[in-house]
This record gives structure tokens, C-alpha cells and sequence, in this order.
């Protein structure tokens, strides 16, 4: 409970509007995520086409989710991000002995995941992440 209490702070003070992200009643999800064994691709709907990412080396995907116009998967060495306004991928590295706590929430317009060591936001708009350092490692 105050993991949950303490990322929806974090959250805030990251996307002080997010609850203005809100898609209107009746608008679907615009992005669709397939994992493959060398790689990652979301369709874009707007572009009605299949934007790929090549995984690294020994990387392995652990969840994935997707949610209007995000897309997020976590892997075992880094936390991607797919903006179906941008059309592109972004990604952050996970550190030395940083791992992935299980929380994966995506909405409209953000997603976000903690790990061990960070809350880390998406932002469907800009296309990129934001994080900061959790306190209780």
C-alpha cells in the first residue's frame, strides 16, 4: 500500500496534468505490441504499419502492456517505451542490480514501471521517459 501511495506521488509530481490525458468514451487503443524472439514490434495505427526494435543480446522481455497510444515492455536490461503519436521507441537502460518490481500500469497517454531503484514515467506526447530515484531501495 505505500509502495502504491508513494508511486502515485512520484507520478504526480512527473505528469502533473496526466489526468487531462484521458482518451474520450469510445476512443480505442491505437497501438499493438508482438514479441518475437529477436525482436519487438508495435502496429501503429496511424501509420498502419509494424514499427520494429531489435532486443539486445540475451535480453529477455518479462511483461509487456498497451493501452491507447502506448506501449511499454520490460525486459531484463532495459524499460521501452512506443508512442504511437511519435511513431518511435524510446528506451532507458536498467542499472547494475536494478531490477523490475512487477508494477506495469499504462493508460491513454503514460505508462510507468518501478523497479527496485526507480519510478519511471512515458509520455505518449513526447515520446520519452522521465525518471526519479526511489528513496526505500
Amino acid at each position: 500500500m505505500y509502495r502504491s501511495i508513494l508511486f502515485l506521488l512520484i507520478l504526480g509530481a512527473i505528469f502533473p496534468a496526466a489526468g487531462s490525458g484521458r482518451a474520450q468514451e469510445g476512443e480505442q487503443d491505437r497501438v499493438f505490441v508482438i514479441i518475437d524472439k529477436d525482436e519487438i514490434r508495435a502496429f501503429s495505427s496511424s501509420r498502419s504499419q509494424w514499427i520494429p526494435l531489435n532486443l539486445k543480446f540475451d535480453e529477455r522481455v518479462k511483461d509487456h502492456r498497451s493501452s491507447g497510444n502506448v506501449a511499454i515492455v520490460v525486459t531484463n536490461q532495459r524499460v521501452l517505451g512506443f508512442s504511437e503519436i511519435t511513431g518511435q521507441w524510446s528506451g532507458v537502460d536498467l542499472k547494475m542490480d536494478e531490477t523490475f518490481s512487477g508494477f506495469l500500469e499504462v493508460s491513454d497517454n503514460i505508462g510507468s514501471v518501478v523497479t527496485s531503484e526507480r519510478a519511471l514515467g512515458f509520455s505518449a506526447q513526447s515520446g520519452s521517459w522521465d525518471a526519479t530515484d526511489l528513496e526505500n531501495k
